[in-house]
């Protein structure tokens, strides 16, 4: 079973004082020894870079993309893939839910059967297993 990675857990992973480090870093400890298939959506990259670099600074980015970021099996958005992203986003009418949320959407749906490794409820909404939960 594959697991979508979402900004948030990357973040609590990383993030030792962060609240859900812990069930974040078992998890997907667990999953990589699992040998299970790590994947995300590059506006989550893009997203987790961001914050790292303006919560704990270009270094805290650097090693991301140096030991996180081979580990797991992007899925590059395109144009016409953003354009779906975005109608979906409009579409749910909530300030909370960004197109980096509706990119997991679509990153999940092309493969079933997936699970989403996230802190947030967002992903549960459209019937995903989400993991560890909030």
């Amino acid at each position: 079973m594959d697991c979508y990675v979402d900004t948030s857990a990357f973040y609590a992973y990383l993030v030792v004082e962060d609240r859900y480090h812990q069930p974040v870093a078992e998890y997907l400890t667990s999953a990589v020894a699992a040998r299970r298939t790590l994947f995300s959506s590059s506006l989550v990259l893009g997203e987790i870079l961001g914050l790292l670099q303006i919560r704990h600074g270009l270094e805290a980015a650097a090693r991301f993309m140096a030991d996180v970021y081979p580990l797991v099996m992007w899925r590059w958005v395109d144009r016409g893939m953003f354009e779906d992203i975005w109608r979906l986003a409009q579409s749910q009418g909530k300030r909370g839910f960004t197109v980096v949320d509706a990119s997991a959407v679509f990153c999940v749906r092309e493969r079933a059967g997936s699970v989403c490794v996230a802190v947030d409820e967002d992903l549960a909404d459209f019937g995903f297993q989400v993991y560890p939960g909030a």
